[in-house]
Order: C-alpha cells, then sequence, then structure tokens
C-alpha cells in the first residue's frame, strides 16, 4: 500500500476513534444531567425548597422550575403534584 493511502487510511480511522469517544463522553454527561433532573424531580415532589434543589444538585431556577411543570400537569392535564 503506498504510504499516502495508508496516512489517509489512519487519518480517517483516528477521527472515527475522536468522533466515537466525543459520542461517548456526550452520552454520558446527557445520563448524568438526566440523573440529576430525576433527583431535582423527587425534591419538588417533597416540596423541598427551589434554593435548596438549586444548591444541592447544580440546576438553574428556570430548569427547575420547568421540572416543576412537568410534575404539576400531566399529558391529561390533571394535577400530579402529591399524587405518587
Amino acid at each position: 500500500m503506498p504510504i499516502e493511502e495508508e496516512y489517509f487510511r489512519q487519518l480517517s480511522e483516528y477521527k472515527f476513534a475522536v468522533d466515537l469517544q466525543s459520542k461517548i463522553v456526550d452520552a454520558r454527561r446527557a445520563g448524568v444531567l438526566d440523573g440529576v433532573r430525576l433527583v431535582a424531580k423527587k425534591m419538588l415532589k417533597r416540596n423541598k425548597p427551589i434554593d435548596e434543589i438549586i444548591k444541592d444538585t447544580g440546576l438553574t431556577r428556570e430548569e427547575i422550575e420547568g421540572l416543576n411543570i412537568e410534575i404539576e400537569v400531566t399529558p391529561s392535564g390533571s394535577a400530579a403534584r402529591g399524587m405518587r
């Protein structure tokens, strides 16, 4: 195999590996964030103060308020808070 072909083959393999590693890191971050959001939802359901949830999870007030909206309204439109 000519040197140029080998170079481009190895470069292609390297780029593939870097891209794959980046996707793995992104997926791990997303999984961690999903876990943090789940904890925040549980804290909201137990009526913990938003300031406490911010401190414990690192989420912003806006993110927590968005979760609060998800908890309060189910797809059928009925209130879900306190029912679980």
